[in-house]
């Protein structure tokens, strides 16, 4: 029998953290480059406006690179155990 479907079942997957700190980089990136124009900040406002900006792309960056350590831990830690397992076999050949 097959199953009926619920409401909302046809909803897009929830995104990636990846998805999620790229759309948000892609967007602040997009503010930064309105900001490259060559027209000189002649005022506080605009001044903080850039100040702003600035430390949310910090902070942005921040939840990235957080977002790859640890989709990236279970690689290190697997790739440590090899190396622990053949540490002894290499150092025995060298002897």
């Amino acid at each position: 029998m097959t199953e009926v479907a619920a409401i909302g079942h046809n909803q897009p997957p929830e995104p990636t953290p990846f998805e999620k700190c790229r759309d948000e980089v892609d967007e602040l990136y997009s503010e930064a480059e309105g900001w490259l124009d060559g027209v000189a900040i002649e005022t506080k406002g605009q001044a903080d406006g850039l100040s702003t900006l600035i430390n949310l792309i910090r902070d942005s960056r921040k939840r990235a690179d957080e977002a790859r350590k640890t989709e990236n831990e279970p690689f290190d830690t697997g790739k440590a155990e090899v190396q622990a397992r053949y540490n002894p076999l290499l150092k025995r050949c060298d002897l």
